[in-house]
């Protein structure tokens, strides 16, 4: 009877190839999942310094835009703008896109609180920047420029 306890303990003490096949099926199974998590976070950070690269570019046209005299903010200028070279190199086939239109605002105030305001002239400005990859993107980014006051006419003295 000892002979017979002796033999069952050693049949029981290893592991078999069946367990440790299944040990290595599940050890492959989360290894390949991280890998593919790991993918996905690498791409999505990724694409979001690239939007992060052109919202910047944008913001520096369009402070660029600011600064130009109220005649110069026409398509023609502002399509003819560069993008910076460093963009051109993390965004392939980037390219701007600006939209300028022309607009009265203040025509339609009719309140009864609020005399009726003078139509002012005013520039709607898009600037888009677009860029080829594995899904087109583009980040756009939208302002408004008001003409400059009329000088204002000296009052005449009466004598």
């Amino acid at each position: 009877m000892l002979k017979r306890q002796r033999t069952m303990k050693r049949q029981r003490t290893g592991t078999t190839v069946f367990e440790m096949t299944v040990a290595i099926v599940l050890l492959m199974a989360a290894v390949l999942s991280a890998t593919q998590l790991i993918g996905a976070s690498v791409n999505a950070r990724r694409k979001a310094d690239r939007r992060q690269l052109a919202r910047y570019e944008a913001a520096n046209l369009m402070e660029r835009v600011a600064a130009l005299p109220w005649a110069e903010v026409t398509n023609e200028n502002l399509q003819a703008w560069p993008l910076a070279e460093e963009l051109q190199k993390q965004l392939p086939g980037a390219r701007l896109q600006a939209l300028v239109e022309e607009v009265a605002v203040g025509e339609s105030d009719t309140s009864e609180k609020k005399p009726p305001l003078a139509a002012l002239p005013a520039k709607k400005i898009t600037l888009a920047i677009s860029w080829n990859g594995p899904a087109k993107s583009h980040v756009r980014l939208m302002s408004w420029r008001y003409a400059p006051p009329p000088p204002e006419k000296p009052q005449q003295e009466d004598s």
